[in-house]
């Protein structure tokens, strides 16, 4: 049997696990990729300080997913966080919890790193790196090209959280929520350029994709995501109450309440930069920080 690497991401919405193994040409083969949400994140944004609550189901969610890894004959899990355990406040105690309880040691990358990582999974996939990636996650999104890399202050449970207070949500909220992300966008470097491929990892385009394929033609095959398409979803969930959500189909419910934001977050990056189409990508930051483990001799910069 070939040598398997797990990995664990800690989102600031949900919990991956990534068990994999080397292929020819440096290609990742997922043994195991799965994902569960235990919000992390939530209400963060207020005092900065992570709850004992969202603590305890995300460090379950670890056990579970080492659990998992043993059943598939692999070492200890190592495990990565990102943007809500770069800034909490109280990070060093959730950190101390994991390795004391479970024996788990954890990674939290910059959102520099963060937005890299991503990049590297998804171009080492393409095979060629005129892309645009967008990650837009839970607490943060992140845009990385050839040109650098930019990660902003705008995800999914963040925005939710802090904006968006009534059910189905006001249009009031609903244009604060726009117009917060476009500031937040506009005064970011522009880091694009003109023929790319822009593709996305996260949740929220997945969500998205999903929502998209389910709800047309049976055959249309795996779904892209047009500006137009992003557009019709983000109006789609403002009219929608949660209840109502969680029922369409392709919809992960656990999403139902935070995918406004996410396809929010979308439509507005589509529609500054002047995107045409998105691709959705199943890869991510856990792919690419695999791809820096011994086990692959090829590293991509």
């Amino acid at each position: 049997m070939k040598k398997r690497t797990p990995i664990s991401e800690i989102g600031s919405n949900s919990v991956c696990l990534l068990v994999a193994e080397q292929a020819s040409g440096n290609r990742i083969i997922a043994i195991a990729d799965e994902d569960t949400v235990t919000r992390i994140g939530e209400r963060q944004g207020q005092g900065g300080m992570l709850s004992k609550t969202a603590m305890d189901r995300t460090i379950a969610a670890v056990a579970r997913f080492a659990a998992r890894g043993r059943a598939l004959k692999v070492g200890n899990i190592r495990a990565i966080g990102t943007r809500t355990l770069r800034q909490a406040a109280n990070t060093r105690t959730f950190v101390s919890r994991l390795h004391k309880d479970k024996g788990c040691n954890i990674d939290i990358v910059s959102g520099e790193k963060e937005a890299k990582l991503s990049y590297l999974s998804v171009i080492q996939k393409l095979g060629r790196t005129n892309v645009v990636v967008a990650g837009i996650g839970g607490g943060s999104t992140e845009i990385k090209t050839e040109r650098g890399a930019v990660s902003l202050d705008l995800g999914c449970v963040y925005l939710s959280d802090a904006t968006l207070r009534s059910d189905p949500v006001t249009i009031s909220e609903f244009d604060t929520l726009v117009g917060n992300i476009q500031c937040v966008i506009r005064e970011a470097p522009d880091i694009t350029g003109p023929d790319m491929t822009w593709a996305g990892v996260g949740g929220a385009v997945k969500t998205m994709a999903q929502v998209k394929h389910r709800m047309g033609s049976p055959s249309s095959g795996p779904a892209v995501l047009t500006a137009g398409d992003a557009y019709e979803q983000m109006q789609l969930y403002r009219r929608l109450s949660v209840d109502e959500r969680k029922t369409l189909p392709g919809m992960i419910s656990k999403r139902g309440d935070i995918i406004l934001a996410g396809a929010a977050i979308l439509h507005t990056l589509m529609a500054l930069y002047q995107a045409q189409v998105i691709y959705p990508s199943d890869r991510g930051v856990r792919y690419g920080y695999l791809l820096g483990q011994p086990m692959f001799k090829k590293v991509v910069k």
